[in-house]
C-alpha cells in the first residue's frame, strides 16, 4: 500500500520491469514453488521521484506501452485468424474428398488399445522412450520433454509399443482428443502410457487422412470434444475411439487432399514462427520500455 507521496501505478509498473524479475531470478528459493521471503521485498531499492515527476514517468511509459499493446493485439489476432484459417482448410480439404465408404475407426483398426498402468516404476534416465500426454499437445509428436523407462522382460504392456504409421490419441488430461500420426521410425522402442491411446490400421497407407480427420474440429475432433467433456472429468474410453464413424474417399483422393494440406501447414508453420518472434520481440520491449523509464531516459 503506496504512502501518499507515491504513484499506485509507479510502483505497479516497476514491478513489472527488469529489475523487480531480477530479484525473484536470484531470491526465489523453493524446491517445487519459488518463494520470495518478505525481507526481500523490504530490503528491495525502488528508484523513487518526486510525486510529480513519478506521474510525468507513469504517462509516458502507458503512452509507449499502449502502443506497444495495440501492436501485441494486432499480433495475436492474425494468429487468432490464422488458427482458424487452418481449420477451414482442413475441414475443406476433408469435405471436398468424395466418400467411397465409411468405416468405424475399430474396423479399420487392427489394434486399438492404450497403455498399461504402473509403469511410474519403471522411469529411469535412458532407456525405452515413453509417450505420455504432453508429449502430444500440439497435434504432433514433441519428444523435447522425453521420458524413459527401463522394463523387465515380461511385464504387462509390451503390447503398445509404439510402430510407424501409428495414431496417439490422448483419452484423458488437459489435452484430451489431441492426436498425433507416427511419421517415422523412432530410434529404440517406445511405449504409450495409460493416457494415450494407439490405433494400428490394417492398411497404414490410410492413416495419413484419418489422423488429419482426427484432428479436424468438424470431424474427428468435434465428436470426440463432445464425448470427452458431456459430463464430469474429461476424458475417452477405448470403445469411444473404436465406435468412430469416418468417412473414406478413394485412395487417390486422400493423398491429394494429404498433400494439399501438407503444403498449406509448411507455409503456416513459417507464418507462426514469425508472428511468435514478433510477439517475443515485444516482450523485449516492453521490458526495455520500462527500464528505461526508471533510470529516466524514457523521452
Amino acid at each position: 500500500r503506496p504512502r501518499e507521496d507515491i504513484d499506485p501505478l509507479y510502483l505497479a509498473h516497476f514491478f513489472e520491469g527488469p529489475e523487480y524479475k531480477a530479484l525473484i531470478r536470484d531470491k526465489a528459493l523453493g524446491v517445487n514453488i519459488n518463494n520470495l521471503r518478505r525481507g526481500d521485498l523490504e530490503e528491495l531499492s525502488i528508484p523513487l521521484a518526486p510525486l510529480p515527476q513519478q506521474r510525468r514517468i507513469v504517462e509516458a511509459i502507458e503512452l509507449q506501452l499502449g502502443r506497444l499493446d495495440a501492436a501485441v493485439a494486432r499480433l495475436q489476432g492474425a494468429k487468432a485468424r490464422l488458427k482458424r484459417y487452418k481449420q477451414a482448410v482442413l475441414k475443406a480439404a476433408v469435405d471436398e474428398a468424395g466418400v467411397e465408404n465409411q468405416e468405424t475407426l475399430g474396423a479399420l483398426s487392427e489394434l486399438v488399445t492404450s497403455g498399461s498402468r504402473g509403469w511410474a516404476d519403471y522411469y529411469a534416465d535412458s532407456g525405452d522412450i515413453f509417450i505420455r500426454a504432453q508429449n502430444l499437445k500440439h497435434d504432433v509428436l514433441d519428444l523435447s520433454d522425453i521420458a524413459f523407462v527401463q522394463l523387465p522382460a515380461k511385464v504387462d504392456g509390451l503390447r503398445t509399443q509404439v510402430v510407424k504409421h501409428d495414431i496417439l490419441i490422448t483419452i484423458t488430461g488437459a489435452n484430451v482428443t489431441k492426436t498425433a500420426l507416427m511419421e517415422h521410425d523412432l530410434d529404440g522402442r517406445a511405449f504409450v502410457n495409460q493416457h494415450v491411446a494407439l490405433a494400428r490400421l490394417k492398411e497404414p497407407t490410410l492413416a495419413p487422412f484419418v489422423y488429419r480427420w482426427l484432428i479436424s474440429p468438424a470431424h474427428g475432433r468435434g465428436i470426440l470434444e463432445k464425448l470427452a467433456y458431456g459430463a464430469g472429468k474429461p476424458g475417452l474410453n477405448l470403445s469411444n475411439i473404436r465406435d468412430l464413424s469416418i468417412r473414406l474417399p478413394s485412395v487417390a483422393e486422400q493423398e491429394s487432399a494429404v498433400a494439399r494440406l501438407n503444403e498449406i501447414d509448411a507455409a503456416n508453420k513459417e507464418l507462426e514462427t514469425t508472428l511468435d518472434a514478433q510477439l517475443q520481440q515485444a516482450v523485449r520491449l516492453r521490458q526495455a520500455v520500462l527500464k528505461r523509464a526508471f533510470e529516466g531516459r524514457l523521452g
